[in-house]
């Protein structure tokens, strides 16, 4: 009988091994499986053999799924996890990376940090670990690729990736996309491109899966980007907000006032920080929120008495912006100050 077990367990895996499907054992660019190139930090790219091949087997990587071998997906998401401790969820083509996917997921905490998508053509210059999305017309599947350095002098970049030309990489990159800047806007010469998707949670040039957040809060009164309200509201965990500000940016710029008529800091302690993202939460109000200005006002209320470790003061600044915050007032400070 136990003979009979280990014999119906081994059937199987002939089985399998059998029906490797023709397209990948046949006109193969390289061997299937084999290692055709290297990042600067190690990361391999292995043959697909040719970009029909699909052999239905997962890669896991230090427990963590990557995605089946050896497809464009997989490479991006193996390369996240090594170099950024980040991975993207599921989806059935590579370009649904582009629509579907709207945060990485962090390995150690499972923490979620949002993503934006940048169009071709966008103001905003492709990075160091952004991904490269192509459009489901690319052999009816679209494809990915990781920016792997940008050299703006040259006006090139170098990208790694896996199932494109399943050839050996020239050197430590699969290879080269020259771009061009016109207006303000940048232009990759590469067909079928969306654009680039990144996360502004990863700190700014980290390569390191233990990227830290960028957590300083800028000055009173000095203009912030979108950008660094992204990486901001997500090292604070304010998701809803961010979305919020993401699908419908304030047409005012966003300067934080502090603590309005009040007081920075308080017996040595600053209760700056909740200011800071109070304020927020009102320059991106839109009219009638009642409901969204009085969650803001008592989260408020809940962060200064958290700092200040009394509710006293808490409970006197929730009454000052509940009686001075309402949009009707239009002051600087009210409430969807940053959209009128």
């Amino acid at each position: 009988m136990f003979k009979f077990f280990i014999l119906a367990l081994l059937i199987p895996c002939a089985v399998i091994a059998s029906e490797t499907p023709e397209m990948c054992q046949t006109a193969c660019k390289t061997p299937y499986g084999s290692t055709i190139g290297v990042t600067p930090n190690g990361v391999k790219s292995f043959s697909n053999c040719q970009a029909k091949c699909v052999i239905f087997e997962p890669h896991h990587e230090n427990g963590t799924y990557t995605g089946i071998k050896w497809q464009c997906v997989e490479f991006a998401r193996r390369w996240l996890l090594k170099r950024k401790g980040v991975v993207y969820g599921d989806v059935d083509v590579a370009a649904d990376i582009w629509d579907k996917i709207s945060h990485f997921k962090r390995i150690s905490d499972g923490h979620l940090l949002p993503t934006i998508n940048y169009e071709i053509g966008s103001t905003a210059p492709p990075q160091v670990g952004d991904l490269l999305v192509y459009a489901k017309a690319y052999k009816g599947t679209g494809h990915v690729a990781v920016v792997l350095s940008v050299d703006a002098n040259k006006q090139v970049l170098q990208v790694g990736e896996q199932n494109y030309l399943n050839t050996e990489w020239p050197s430590t990159h699969a290879r080269k996309i020259h771009w061009l800047k016109r207006g303000g806007r940048y232009w990759l010469l590469d067909p079928y491109l969306l654009g680039w998707k990144r996360s502004l949670a990863l700190c700014d040039h980290c390569d390191n899966p233990g990227s830290k957040f960028i957590t300083k809060l800028p000055k009173e009164g000095k203009q912030v980007s979108l950008a660094d309200i992204g990486i901001l509201t997500q090292a604070y965990g304010l998701h809803d907000l961010w979305q919020k500000i993401k699908k419908d940016p304030p047409k005012n710029p966003f300067r934080s006032d502090g603590c309005s008529m009040w007081f920075n800091d308080w017996g040595k302690v600053s209760i700056y920080s909740a200011c800071f993202f109070h304020d927020l939460k009102y320059w991106s109000g839109y009219p009638d929120e009642e409901l969204e200005r009085l969650k803001a006002d008592s989260e408020l209320m809940m962060d200064v008495a958290k700092l200040l470790k009394s509710t006293k003061m808490a409970e006197a600044m929730f009454n000052g912006v509940r009686l001075g915050g309402h949009e009707r007032y239009k002051r600087s400070f009210s409430w969807g100050f940053g959209r009128e």
